[in-house]
């Protein structure tokens, strides 16, 4: 499933899905590199595909992509990938081998909110999940990383400490100045923005704010934004994706000359769009239906999802799982789409959306894929060794754990755990067809008639 919130490049989501399915210390292995590149990562520089994947796996991918990225497209991507691939496999704090600082630890230390934490996080603060000794899991940035966040050109954290509110006087000598500049000397709301910002020392975006507010309760129109056109859709998808990679909702404001609200209302509108295109597959059941078994269905899954995210997968073919776990958790995956199917019916992107109902349903995509990720690492170790049993010589290895990794997901979504099969078996015999036809496939050849 590919849902927003998550990963934007489909080739990534793949990458990621493959790095799951490995044991817990390959695992983190994989994280260290990852975390490695991240660190390295420069936004205008290209990458190919053929490059990350071999950054991060350590071995050559087993078809060559022509697909290449630049940092900025990739970063938040690969922050998404880091995060999740840690939580499944998280280092204790202690072994780290520099001072960690956690979220709350960088908000006092440079004086600011752990929402600015996390906007700086997503602009490319690096950072991973740690055991600390609490056994709370929690995100932890290196020393290290802090640091190479701090000396970046655009650094934030300077402009973090140096941040000061606007004064009641200060805000009416903007709003004379900019008054003064439209009246007398033509300028546009932006031209006249800019030259404020310069001479007052302050953001456009904060500036474009204030004088919203005041321009709405002191009815001036020269305080108001010149009337624009109406947002295309090309240019309502760059709001969003934007958003996404965590620019700031004030700088948005300011660079397309929209509220907030207009642009939240885009946001959503476009989330919604987003949503209506993913597949809506599930496994029904009567009680999915009855609003009493909601609340057993929410809980069912979090000690299960637990459990296989602390221990791992099992040595050898042994389920994760009991029969009852089993199906308790596959019950509540598919019960989770099943809510995600029933909220799609009431999206509509070219009318308003409801910004309570998309982030119902992007909680409920976020537990799918946690659901998911969970049943992947509780049963990679099934899927790497039918994928082994089925290897001929090295080389075929890694094209058949990456198969075995699409395999495993797609098992995932059509196991009908109502029947008396058991998942792993279930899971064995779809591997082995699928190995078995790509065997026949390489047998062939491309020039098979």
């Amino acid at each position: 499933m590919n849902y927003p919130g998550y990963f934007e490049h489909d080739a990534l989501r793949g990458l990621y899905h493959l790095l799951l399915v490995g044991p817990v210390e390959v695992r983190r292995r994989h994280v260290d590199r990852l975390e490695r590149l991240l660190l390295h990562l420069s936004p205008e520089q290209t990458y190919p595909y053929d490059y990350l994947y071999f950054h991060i796996t350590g071995f050559r991918p087993p078809d060559e992509s022509p697909q290449a990225f630049t940092g900025e497209q990739i970063r938040r991507d690969l922050h998404v990938a880091l995060e999740l691939l840690s939580g499944s496999a998280p280092t204790d704090a202690r072994e780290a081998d520099e001072e960690l600082y956690t979220p709350q630890a960088i908000a006092g230390k440079f004086n600011v909110t752990t929402r600015t934490v996390r906007r700086w996080r997503r602009r490319g603060l690096v950072g991973r999940v740690y055991v600390f000794p609490d056994g709370r899991r929690r995100i932890g940035v290196r020393k290290s990383a802090l640091d190479a966040f701090a000396a970046r050109e655009d650094n934030p954290l300077g402009r973090a400490m140096r941040f000061s509110h606007i004064s009641a006087q200060e805000g009416r000598d903007i709003a004379a100045f900019i008054s003064r500049l439209r009246e007398k000397e033509g300028l546009s709301f932006t031209q006249a923005l800019a030259r404020a910002a310069g001479r007052f020392g302050r953001a456009q975006e904060s500036l474009r704010l204030l004088l919203q507010r005041r321009g709405e309760s002191e009815r001036d129109e020269r305080l108001s934004p010149d009337a624009r056109p109406r947002l295309d859709l090309k240019a309502r998808r760059r709001i969003y994706r934007q958003r996404l990679r965590g620019e700031p909702i004030e700088r948005l404001s300011a660079r397309f000359g929209r509220s907030r609200s207009t642009l939240y209302r885009i946001i959503n509108q476009e989330k919604a769009r987003d949503l209506l295109e993913e597949p809506s597959g599930f496994i029904h059941e009567e009680r999915f239906e009855d609003r009493e078994s909601e609340t057993a269905l929410e809980n069912d899954w979090r000690a299960l999802v637990r459990r296989i995210e602390r221990e791992g997968a099992p040595a050898g073919l042994r389920p994760p799982l009991n029969a009852e776990e089993e199906k308790a958790i596959f019950r509540s995956y598919n019960w989770a789409k099943y809510c995600i199917h029933r909220g799609q019916q009431e999206l509509n992107p070219k009318r308003y959306v409801s910004g309570l109902l998309v982030r119902r349903l992007l909680a409920l995509a976020r537990r799918a894929e946690r659901i998911r990720a969970a049943l992947a690492t509780g049963y990679g170790q099934v899927m790497t060794r039918v994928a082994r049993q089925h290897s001929s010589a090295a080389g075929d290895l890694a094209s058949l754990l990456e198969s075995g990794a699409a395999g495993l997901a797609e098992a995932i979504d059509s196991y009908d755990y109502r029947r008396a099969v058991r998942f792993g078996p279930y899971l064995q015999l779809e591997l082995q067809k699928r190995f078995a036809r790509l065997s026949e496939g390489r047998a062939e050849g491309p020039d098979a008639s």
